[in-house]
C-alpha cells in the first residue's frame, strides 16, 4: 500500500510518501518534504502534495491510504491538516484517511529523549512521555503551581506528575520559557535536531499506524488538543471581567 503521510501540527509541515508491505511489516519512505516555515501548509499544501506525488509520477489514484496527524500540537495546523483530509473524503475520493498523533509517535523515534516537548505559547505547551509502555500525552504550563500533567482519556481529566518526570526532555522547535525553567531545575534537556525531525515524524506515524492496527477508526478525524486555544482563552477572560458574570 502506498500511505500519503502529512502532519502540519508540530513544526511547519512534514510531507512523506511511503511503501508498506501486504504484512505491515516492512516499510520504505519514498519521498520525503520537510519545510519549519510556520505559513507553508496554509499556502501550498496541495501543490506541495502533488509534487510529492509527481516527483514518483503518480497520481491520488495511485494511493491506498493517507495518514494525517490530529495533535495535540499547532492548533491552526492541525484544523489544516484534517481540513485538507476532510476535503478528499467530502469530494469522494476513495483513499482511506486513517488520524495518527505526530507527537505521540515522535517520542518512539529518539532513543536519547524520555520527555517530548512542544511549545503551544510562550508559557504553555505539550508534553508525550511513556508510562507502563505506553506513550500517554499531557500539557506544561508554567503560569500553573502544578506545571505538567497527564491526559487521561477514560474521564478526560489531568493528573499532575512531577518535575522530575521531566528529565531527559527533548524540545521540538525553540520554547525559550521552559527552557530557562528546565535549566533552572537541573533538569537535562536538548532541542531536536530539525535535521532528523521530518523523517523521524514521517517514520513515526507509520509506525503508529501499524501498532495500532487492531484499534484503527478509518475516516475518524477527531482533532486532539488538551488545552483551550489562545482566542478561547481570551474570550473566557472577557466573560470574566465582564459586568454580571461570576467573575466580576
Amino acid at each position: 500500500m502506498i500511505l500519503l503521510v502529512i502532519d502540519t501540527s508540530l513544526q511547519g509541515v512534514t510531507l512523506g510518501l511511503a511503501k508498506l508491505d501486504d504484512d505491515e511489516k516492512y516499510y520504505e519512505v519514498l519521498e520525503l518534504y520537510g519545510s519549519s516555515h510556520p505559513q507553508e501548509a496554509a499556502a501550498r499544501l496541495p501543490e506541495l502534495c502533488n509534487t510529492l506525488l509527481e516527483k514518483r509520477g503518480w497520481t491520488t489514484k495511485d494511493l491506498g491510504g493517507m495518514l494525517v496527524s490530529n495533535g495535540p500540537g499547532s492548533f491552526t495546523g492541525i484544523k489544516i491538516g484534517l481540513s485538507f483530509a476532510s476535503g478528499w473524503k467530502r469530494a469522494g475520493t476513495p483513499i482511506k484517511i486513517w488520524a495518527v498523533s505526530s507527537f505521540k509517535a515522535l517520542l518512539k523515534q529518539f532513543d536519547d529523549v524520555e520527555v517530548l516537548l512542544l511549545a503551544a505559547t510562550q508559557t504553555a505547551g505539550y508534553l508525550a512521555l511513556t508510562v507502563d509502555s505506553q506513550t500517554k500525552v499531557g500539557v506544561i504550563d508554567l503560569n500553573l503551581s502544578s506545571i505538567a500533567s497527564l491526559y487521561n482519556e477514560i474521564d478526560d481529566t489531568q493528573s499532575p506528575i512531577l518535575p522530575a518526570r521531566l528529565n531527559q526532555a527533548g524540545i521540538v522547535g525553540s520554547w525559550p520559557r521552559l527552557e530557562q525553567w528546565l535549566s533552572a531545575e537541573s533538569i537535562v534537556w536538548k532541542a531536536i535536531d530539525s535535521t532528523r525531525l521530518h523523517q523521524a515524524v514521517v517514520a513515526g506515524m507509520i509506525e503508529e499506524f501499524v501498532a495500532k492496527s487492531a484499534s484503527r477508526c478509518e475516516g475518524n478525524l477527531m482533532p486532539i488538543y488538551l488545552r483551550k486555544s489562545a482566542p478561547e482563552e481570551k474570550l473566557e477572560a472577557a466573560q470574566r471581567k465582564a459586568p454580571g458574570s461570576n467573575g466580576a
